[in-house]
């Protein structure tokens, strides 16, 4: 029954991912600038005839309507069109770009479970300590840095000045990885090259606090409060009334209601992540689909953006129903 409901959420899912697209579609078409400028400034063949027949390869010479048509015709057959710059399908640099993001994504994930999480069970269980003092000024002081400026003071201070860290890429240049995943610390596990994975790891750091950090906000107080609550229930008391110890309480009880909201809010968050990097991406030069975005913005590429608009919608409504999946495992009351 769970595997047909599965199915019937991913089935509704298919029209809302198409309406995303859709809507960038016409939102691209609609922003000044004209890709076929973009691409002939590069080159001496600016001519009225050069225009004019760039403009017919490209279709942009057709009807709004008719363009569109062009794209979904592509996309039943399970195309995503062609890259209007590169000249290369837009499948290929979404598979090539995509494994960084997702790499990324999962480092940020674990550094901001590494540290949310111990400050929102210290706050949750002993509220109004010190513990809990931290807990509030750390959440405070992760909101309000910006991203791309925290990215840019670790770059000066632990890559520039101190040099502890390297502060771009993803790997050395020099360090030799068979490619399996397309991400270097998977890679470097799975085959067992210990310097890559080294060095894979110290690529990670930088931008993994970068994106990570206002996440450990959102840890840190859902759990925090999720706990508060959890802890003045009747099976809490219960559970001390008999004899167990205030870390067995924790562990056992008063933890496995307090993640239900906490696994919710950050799956989702994990998908905003995904789709959220891109000045992250941008400011350590990391190869993902973030960057890719922001290169195809810039020069007017529309089919790869409206691709990678695509990814990322599926990408948000698959995180939204394993979070649910999850959450039924975690709690059997609920349902699909």
């Amino acid at each position: 029954m769970t595997v047909i409901r599965i199915i019937h959420r991913l089935a509704l899912a298919l029209p809302l991912a198409l309406g995303v697209v859709l809507v960038a579609f016409f939102y691209l078409r609609a922003l000044p600038g004209d890709p076929v400028a973009v691409i002939l400034s590069q080159s001496a063949a600016e001519s009225p005839q050069a225009i004019a027949t760039l403009r017919a390869q490209l279709h942009l010479n057709e009807p709004l309507l008719s363009q569109l048509a062009y794209f979904l015709a592509n996309l039943v057959h399970g195309s995503l069109g062609y890259s209007f710059v590169q000249h290369v399908p837009v499948s290929t640099l979404i598979g090539q770009a995509l494994p960084a993001t997702i790499e990324l994504g999962f480092g940020a994930l674990a550094f901001a479970a590494l540290i949310g999480i111990p400050l929102g069970v210290i706050g949750g269980w002993r509220r109004a300590g010190t513990g809990d003092r931290i807990g509030t000024f750390i959440t405070i002081l992760a909101v309000s840095l910006p991203e791309f400026w925290l990215g840019l003071v670790l770059i000066v201070v632990l890559a520039a000045y101190l040099k502890w860290l390297p502060a771009a890429g993803e790997i050395g240049v020099a360090v030799q990885l068979r490619a399996v995943t397309g991400m270097p610390v998977l890679d470097a596990l799975l085959t067992g090259n210990v310097p890559a994975l080294m060095s894979a790891l110290r690529h990670l750091i930088l931008p993994s606090v970068a994106l990570g950090t206002p996440m450990v906000a959102v840890i840190t107080r859902v759990l925090s409060a999720s706990l508060h609550e959890t802890k003045w229930l009747p099976y809490i008391t219960v559970a001390r009334a008999k004899g167990l110890t205030e870390r067995q309480v924790l562990l056992r009880h008063a933890l496995r209601n307090a993640w239900i909201p906490t696994v919710t809010v950050t799956g989702l968050n994990f998908g905003i992540l995904l789709g959220g990097n891109m000045v992250v991406e941008t400011v350590f030069a990391w190869p993902g689909l973030g960057r890719l975005v922001v290169q195809s913005i810039f020069s007017r590429d529309y089919p790869v953006v409206q691709g990678a608009i695509l990814v990322y919608g599926l990408t948000f409504i698959l995180i939204n129903l394993l979070v649910d999946v999850v959450v039924t495992l975690l709690n059997p009351q609920v349902t699909l």
